[in-house]
């Protein structure tokens, strides 16, 4: 009765909601109060089973929900005979942070009528979640196998994120969904040992690569070559990786930390502006850098030895970097 009386102003922006006990939401929330809403965060509302319709406000553009009970986002069902309204038409950011019922983005099949404009998806701890339904472009879920045809019906599609995947499969109709893709991200992939062969070649507008914490993984496929516009490429905790690809064209940042079974860089780097490398005890020594500006080489005994000034065997080929730093722990 409290939240149903405290109606807001009609040109609110912002609307936080955390610890209301009660089942249902009220009635201003569905109502053209909040006509000028941009951002709504809702927490630790876990008694709240139907979520409140919230698809027609025509400016919302971020829904944080976390610890509420909701089973889906779209509750209401397009009847025979009416005309297909789209659903969140402006909304670019959405949040879903342990909702234990979530069932689903919607109760009826996902489609293009919904969504049109999402470009990040979070989802965490909704182990309740049919993955191939909601069509998810960031997981913070352990999944068996991701198929990347899922995010088919996603265009906008700009940051992947996938963690705890364990394999990924690829069908042309999925990939051909990430050429607007600008950055990958694979975190705790413990048993993925290599992304799939073929896939990197459809990822022509790929920008960033970010791979962490996964034990398996060996090597990056053959056709990263095809990666035109991969400028930063970040590999860190890889214990079993032991080799790179031979050239990265146009690579201008270059991050190496815990690759303790790596013997050796790239030989073509020849656009790269910033190198660290980072407790790789195996690399033996650094090719010719002609663009380099920025080099640290951390707890990379052979390396660093190679790389002292005056006096290393490759100082020659990093005389020209104006920042370097090079310690043995």
């Amino acid at each position: 009765m409290v939240l149903e009386a405290l109606e807001p102003h009609p040109n609110l922006e912002s609307l936080y909601i955390k610890g209301y006990s009660g089942r249902y939401i009220p009635g201003w929330m569905e109502s053209s109060t909040l006509r000028k809403i941009v951002k709504i965060n809702m927490s630790d509302c876990e008694n709240i089973r139907c979520f409140p319709k919230l698809g027609e406000l025509p400016h919302l553009e971020k829904l944080y929900l976390k610890n509420m009970g909701v089973e889906y986002i779209i509750e209401e069902e397009v009847g025979s005979g009416h005309p297909v309204k789209i659903q969140f038409p402006a909304l670019k950011e959405l949040h879903l942070t342990n909702l234990p019922n979530l069932k689903g983005l919607s109760k009826e099949h996902e489609s293009k009528e919904a969504f049109p404009n999402l470009e990040t998806l979070l989802i965490e701890r909704c182990y309740s979640l049919d993955i191939p339904r909601c069509l998810s472009l960031e997981f913070e879920k352990s999944l068996t196998c991701f198929p990347i045809e899922t995010l088919a019906k996603f265009s906008k599609l700009r940051t992947l994120t996938m963690t705890g995947v364990k394999e990924i499969s690829v069908t042309r109709e999925g990939l051909q969904a990430l050429k607007e893709l600008t950055r990958l991200n694979l975190y705790s992939c413990q048993t993925m040992r290599s992304l799939p062969e073929g896939m990197l070649r459809h990822l022509t507008a790929l920008n960033i690569l970010l791979i962490v914490n996964c034990r398996e993984f060996v090597e990056l496929p053959e056709d990263i070559k095809h990666l035109h516009n991969l400028e930063f490429l970040l590999l860190h905790d890889l214990p079993k990786m032991t080799r790179l690809p031979q050239a990265f064209q146009q690579l201008i940042s270059l991050y190496l930390i815990d690759l303790p079974e790596l013997e050796s860089l790239p030989d073509q780097l020849p656009s790269l502006n910033s190198l660290y490398v980072i407790h790789c005890p195996k690399v033996m020594s650094i090719p010719a850098l002609p663009n380099l500006k920025r080099l640290s080489i951390i707890a990379c005994p052979q390396l660093g030895r190679r790389c002292q000034k005056g006096s290393g065997e490759d100082w020659h080929k990093i005389a020209h970097v104006r920042s370097i730093d090079i310690s043995p722990n």
